[in-house]
This record gives structure tokens, sequence and C-alpha cells, in this order.
């Protein structure tokens, strides 16, 4: 990615209005290629804490503008191949291969490709009443320009959406497609800093991943791997945003997800799959996560 300087590159050019529901309006000019495109405005699913209601594909070969003034959704727009002027506020980019711009809501923003190249890129308009809490907890609230560097997992994450979305009146298909939104915002969260990652770091990070149902002592933990346990929080948090406790919470919510959407498993099986000590404590914590009990979070995945 490449930040760049004048904003007079989007301010400059006339574009068609294309939406407007007030104060948003999104004006378009040139043409672009959609090869794949899948849209819900399912009401269960927009009722979710997360959800995504719309993903493209699409090839940019010719000139492409794109302006959008407070925007009232967040929207990821992630480059595959080539590259695209992107704006948001009062900061614009070149992004490249790999590189993805998080839109957040109430800005002005652009998309401005010239012609001479080709760029390949996805697009995704999520929301939901927990996405602002989500984004704070990811540590997302104010990221504008991450290096996603690994465009075979994206490519996978909006696969999924899609064959979700087309599924989204199947049972449990509205939870599908947010527990595959949660997931899809957490990879992003800790993305950016992978290249810098020790080898050290990211195999603490697999420990935590491969023994979600074990009991885990931090102080232990951070004595196999040589640290004290101040130096092993302050470098866990270095590299992903988080404590090692609180990533370690949240596979745990993330597997007691899928587990309650996708598994017949009891309540309680759920609880000791996912290394809580019982029942009680597990339900106080996944209620603080997703605002509502494991139990009603299931009568919603069997409703749809």
């Amino acid at each position: 990615m490449k930040i760049l300087d004048d904003l007079s590159v989007f301010t400059c050019r006339k574009a068609k209005l294309l939406y407007a529901d007030p104060p948003s309006m999104i004006s378009n000019a040139g043409r672009h290629r959609s090869i794949r495109e899948c849209v819900c405005c399912h009401p269960p699913l927009l009722k979710q804490p997360l959800y995504c209601r719309y993903v493209s594909r699409s090839v940019l070969d010719d000139y492409f503008f794109q302006r959008r003034l407070r925007q009232k959704f967040l929207s990821l727009e992630y480059v595959f191949e080539g590259s695209i002027h992107v704006r948001s506020g009062e900061e614009a980019w070149l992004l490249e291969a790999g590189d993805l711009l998080l839109m957040h809501p109430g800005r002005r923003s652009g998309l401005l490709h010239l012609p001479g190249s080709t760029c390949r890129k996805s697009g995704m308009i999520l929301g939901g009443g927990r996405l602002e809490e989500t984004l704070r907890l990811l540590n997302l609230e104010n990221a504008r320009c991450l290096h996603f560097p690994d465009s075979g997992r994206m490519e996978n994450f909006i696969a999924r959406l899609c064959r979700a979305l087309r599924a989204v009146r199947a049972p449990g298909g509205c939870e599908r497609v947010s527990g595959i939104v949660f997931e899809l915002l957490s990879v992003i969260a800790n993305s950016d800093t992978s290249r810098r990652i020790s080898p050290e770091i990211l195999r603490i990070r697999e420990h935590l991943e491969r023994n979600l149902a074990e009991k885990m002592n931090m102080n232990r933990l951070a004595a196999e791997f040589g640290m004290s346990l101040p130096t092993f929080n302050r470098r866990f948090r270095e590299a992903f945003r988080m404590t090692p406790c609180r990533y370690l919470m949240e596979q745990r919510i993330l597997l007691a997800r899928r587990l309650l959407t996708e598994s017949p498993m009891r309540v309680k099986e759920v609880a000791e799959k996912t290394g809580f000590q019982n029942q009680l404590y597990f339900s106080a914590a996944f209620r603080k996560a997703c605002g509502m009990s494991p139990e009603a979070w299931r009568r919603h995945a069997v409703r749809g």
C-alpha cells in the first residue's frame, strides 16, 4: 500500500447518483464487471448481532469511480490483483494486492480505478447491533488500511459467506452468517502484524488454539516458553492487540457458537468442550460476549 497526500484526485471527479438514503449518498462513474454478487436483506438476518448483507467480486479494467458520502454501513474492500486508489475520511491510499480497507460509517469515502491496468477486488457490507462493540473489542474501531497477505484465506471467507447467504433461510442460517463475520473480523484484527510476529509467539497462539478444552494456567504456560508472566502478556499483546487470556476467551466463545449452531451437543457438553469449568460460568461468559444465553442462541439458530 502507498499513502496518497493529494485528495484532489477524488474531489475533482464527476459521478452520477446511484443511491440516496439521506444523509447517505453513493455516486458512480465508469464501469466494472461483477463476476459474483450475493445480496441478502432477509429481516431475521438484519437483527443478528453481526451480519453481512452484500458480497461482491469484481474486475476493473477501465475507468471506474465511486463516491460515498456518509455511508451508513461498514464496508471492506480487498484487492486480490492490481491496484486501486481509495479514500476514507481525510486519508487516501493506493491499495495493492493483499491490501484491505475498512470504510467506516459516516465518512466521505471513494474508490478510483484508472484505465491501463486490471484490478480484481472484493467488497463486503457488514452491520449488526454489536458491530461497534466487536470492532472495539478487536481494536479495529479506528483501523483503515491493513495488509492481509493470505489471499487464499480471504477467498475462503468470501466463498463461505456466499454459501451462507444463499442458505440464510435454512435453520441456523442467520447465525452461520453472523459467526463467519465474527471469525473474519477476528482474523483481520490479527493479520496486519503477522509478518512481524516471532515464531515463538505464533507457537503460543497455536498452543492456545489447539487446547481450547483444557484448563489453562498462564503462569505455567509463560514458564514453558521461558518468559515471566508480564513479558509473556506484553509480547502477546504487542503481536495480537490483546492478552493471551482475552484471546483464549474469544476463541472459546467462537467455538461455542459453532457447536451450539451446528451440533446437537447439550449446553453442558459445549461448556466442557470449550474449556469452561462449569455451565454457570460458561453461560455468564457467553451472555457477556454475545448478548444472549447459549440456550437463546441455539433457539435463534433453530428458528433461522
